[in-house]
């Protein structure tokens, strides 16, 4: 849980250096660097009315209200979002949960970060429990995230996943 960013670069270049023959060392020459944030919960259910206490929500509402909203800073995700803006890496990960109890301000909210954090071909968006903690109309939840969940095209798709899988395999 809570926040994190991790860039994985100086371990691909020790793993990079440390592999023998050439054609192991040109096969990984692309340093691919990325961040992974996760369990961002960084939306706000003040003011969230009578929908917060409705079915399986109340119980994460409860939640919010007695622990999570402590825990899970705003503040911290800013910080967090300057901090991968300014390390000018190749890719980004975001793996939910992004909001708490799924009410639809917080996935308009939670939008205005990733749009923050970068363009959607830069973003890659896997959403988590939270993000589907009850049925929500599309056009009042993913749909604000549609542009991060797309990912790249089939063939630059295959092409990082090659690259990535080559840097893998190579790892200790």
């Amino acid at each position: 849980g809570g926040t994190q960013s991790a860039v994985r670069s100086d371990r691909f270049r020790d793993a990079r250096s440390s592999l023998q023959g050439n054609g192991e060392r040109e096969r990984l020459s692309t340093l691919i660097r990325f961040a992974h944030l996760s369990d961002w919960h960084a939306t706000t259910l003040r003011g969230a009315g009578l929908a917060a206490w409705r079915g399986k929500r109340l119980s994460g509402y409860a939640s919010w209200l007695l622990s999570r909203r402590r825990h899970h800073s705003p503040a911290i995700l800013d910080a967090a979002i300057r901090d991968v803006r300014a390390q000018g890496l190749d890719r980004i990960l975001v793996t939910g949960d992004l909001t708490h109890i799924s009410l639809p301000a917080e996935f308009e909210a939670a939008r205005l970060h990733l749009e923050r954090l970068g363009p959607p071909d830069q973003v890659f968006l896997v959403p988590g429990n939270h993000d589907c903690y009850v049925e929500v109309e599309p056009e009042q939840g993913w749909d604000h995230w549609a542009d991060y969940l797309r990912g790249q095209s089939p063939g630059e798709l295959r092409r990082l996943d090659a690259e990535l899988a080559a840097v893998l395999v190579e790892l200790p």
